[in-house]
């Protein structure tokens, strides 16, 4: 479930960068974007089988219990309810466009640290800047 949310939250991330700071032009080569359309594509035909495949399941595992498998021993139990979980796309999106904004977030965030040390770097400064970072980033680890 969380690569779905991921790779959502990728797309929605990319785009949000492309309206904040490309003026809505496109960030990423063509090939890349289409490569992350198509992988989308991928994963929402892939849930849109599994839930079909769940949906079909529990009249199956009916069939399979009225008939057995010869020995008297049903091989699954009728309407027991595990197991049929479908997932929610509009779900998966809605907690991705949330994981997308901390994503934006973050890539805005490195990319002005970057620039900023580019920048102290003229000044001689770029190293002392970078080491201060690194303990930044070293003490919010858990």
């Amino acid at each position: 479930m969380m690569l779905l949310v991921d790779v959502y939250a990728q797309k929605g991330a990319v785009h949000a960068v492309e309206q904040k700071q490309f003026d809505g032009h496109p960030m990423l080569f063509r090939e890349v974007e289409a490569a992350l359309d198509e992988t989308i594509k991928t994963m929402k035909d892939t849930v849109l089988m599994f839930n079909e495949y769940l949906k079909a399941t529990p009249s199956l595992s009916r069939a399979e219990w009225d008939q057995g498998n010869g020995d008297g021993i049903a091989s699954a139990i009728p309407d027991s309810g595990e197991g049929y979980r479908t997932i929610d796309i509009q779900g998966v999106q809605r907690r991705a466009a949330d994981r997308a904004v901390a994503i934006t977030d973050q890539w805005v965030e490195e990319a002005q640290d970057e620039v900023f040390a580019i920048n102290l770097e003229e000044t001689g400064e770029h190293e002392s800047y970078m080491w201060e970072q690194f303990r930044k980033e070293d003490a919010a680890k858990p």
